[in-house]
């Protein structure tokens, strides 16, 4: 991305590639100019729509804002210092910046973009974010603070958002989300829609937004509720290879990561499945009271082998509990009988395929992999996608399981192939594995593409073609200052036109 400013001076004499196309239309730029008209920048419809500003452990680094285009038309987010460029306020100004991992700063419709102190410690915190995450300087404060964003250097703001932490995510690891024009407490989500479900009890505030001296907005925020609540359950074996007829045994703990020390009564249910889903220890409910957290070791004697998994869910809750996403949580473990060496089998398992939405065509997605390497002498595991005639769409991502008689858990990145051509059809593909002597699958639905990847290639596309016709990376940005002066010529000689008629 180039900042070009408004006042920049422009050379036509070394843009010998554009002197036809100008040729005809220099006297009505020139006679535009002359009489000292400016370009109207439209009202921006970008809205700050999620903030972390207090994460679990220190801040430093780690605290970042979203914001959502929720306008018609895509938004120049214009950094550095010249004219038009974008500041970030949390008490002071700063500056919108290009970092390695952003690709542009533009923000189309119904898309978001990510503000972080630093987007290295950001994507660390969020792998699975793909989006583009820009550079500001952000210190926000605990005890509550107001934001803005301005698209004039500073001058005036056309967002501005108040928080407290009264309405939530106070060193708990939630972000504050704005759903429905109300600021909840919910698990972060950056670059995704927020959808946590929402409390009734709410309060209607006044902000104002300063595009204006007089512009008000109303808005929605959370009233604090001592009925909210957000338990969350996971199960933990103490180990993950265990022998037959060997005791196994797991914890089930149960936490509110938005404790408020009030009691509440919540049922649980716990039980344990093959590989194939078959019920092999039957299902136990109880019920635990308790305000903050709990836990409770159970065990189990198998009588077979193989691969097991132990299921935990909540099932009902006496309090108002905001976010479900974690009610439930599994463990697998791999139960091996006692024999000969050259009697044990290999094995391998999917165990889970985990993405934030559907699986689309140009995404990542991740497998948890169980594998038992047995007595065979293979040691290379590899995976991929592939339509019903076997044609991979996707990498293939290989493992080395480097010791025999033993239990290995993996997550697995698989890359799928973009489909911005419409190569590929819409439906049903199967995700494989090979290795150690086994052939798996599993099936799996695509029925979407991602936009992202696609404008990627376009860019690289781009790219390779200016390479190609050898022109220079100074001549490039020469022809984008060129592109943006016709951009603004083209908009006052519609406004004449509009005046005129």
């Amino acid at each position: 991305m180039v900042y070009i400013s408004n006042h920049e001076k422009l050379n036509f004499d070394k843009f010998k590639i554009l002197s036809d196309m100008l040729k005809n239309k220099l006297f009505c730029v020139s006679l535009i100019l002359a009489l000292g008209l400016f370009c109207v920048i439209s009202e921006s419809k970008v809205i700050v729509t999620e903030i972390m500003y207090d994460p679990i452990g220190n801040d430093n680094n780690h605290e970042w804002v979203e914001i959502y285009n929720d306008g018609e038309e895509e938004t120049e987010i214009v950094g550095g210092e010249s004219d038009g460029s974008w500041r970030f306020n949390d008490g002071n100004n700063h500056k919108l910046n290009e970092s390695e991992f952003t690709d542009y700063m533009l923000i189309y419709p119904e898309e978001y973009l990510i503000l972080a102190d630093n987007p290295t410690t950001f994507l660390q915190d969020f792998s699975d974010y793909e989006g583009t995450v820009i550079d500001t300087i952000m210190s926000l404060s605990n005890n509550g603070d107001t934001i803005k964003l301005s698209n004039n250097e500073g001058k005036d703001f056309f967002e501005t958002v108040t928080y407290t932490p009264d309405i939530g995510g106070k060193n708990n690891g939630n972000s504050l989300q704005l759903i429905n024009n109300k600021w909840i407490e919910c698990a972060p989500s950056p670059g995704l829609g927020n959808d946590c479900s929402i409390s009734e009890d709410t309060t209607t505030i006044s902000i104002v937004k300063e595009e204006t001296s007089t512009t008000m907005i109303t808005t929605t925020i959370l009233e604090p509720d001592s009925n909210r609540c957000d338990f969350k359950i996971s199960v933990n074996a103490d180990k993950h290879s265990f022998d037959l007829t060997e005791k196994i045994k797991y914890k089930i703990r149960l936490e509110n990561l938005d404790c408020n020390k009030k009691k509440n009564k919540i049922e649980i249910e716990h039980w344990i499945e093959d590989q194939n889903g078959n019920l092999i220890k039957n299902r136990d409910n109880s019920t635990v009271e308790i305000a903050c957290q709990s836990s409770k070791t159970f065990q189990w004697t198998p009588k077979i082998s193989g691969i097991f998994v132990i299921k935990s869910k909540i099932t009902d809750i006496s309090c108002l509990d905001f976010n479900e996403k974690n009610n439930e949580d599994n463990e697998n473990i791999t139960i091996q009988k006692k024999m000969e060496v050259g009697d044990y089998e290999s094995i391998i398992k999917i165990s889970k395929i985990k993405t934030e939405n559907r699986i689309k065509f140009g995404e990542l997605f991740i497998l948890d992999i169980d594998i038992f390497r047995g007595n065979t002498s293979e040691s290379l595991v590899n995976f991929w996608v592939q339509d019903h005639d076997g044609n991979k769409i996707s990498d293939v991502y290989s493992l080395h399981i480097s010791s025999k008689m033993k239990h290995y858990r993996f997550s697995v990145p698989l890359y799928l192939l973009p489909n911005c051509d419409g190569k590929y059809k819409y439906g049903k593909y199967d995700i494989t594995g090979k290795g150690l002597g086994l052939n798996i699958s599993k099936e799996i639905e695509i029925n979407e593409n991602s936009d992202v990847a696609c404008r990627t290639i376009v860019k690289e596309s781009i790219k390779e073609s200016l390479k190609t016709e050898n022109i220079t990376q100074k001549s490039v940005e020469k022809l984008k200052n060129v592109g943006h002066f016709i951009k603004i010529r083209d908009k006052l000689i519609n406004f004449f036109k509009k005046i005129l008629s």
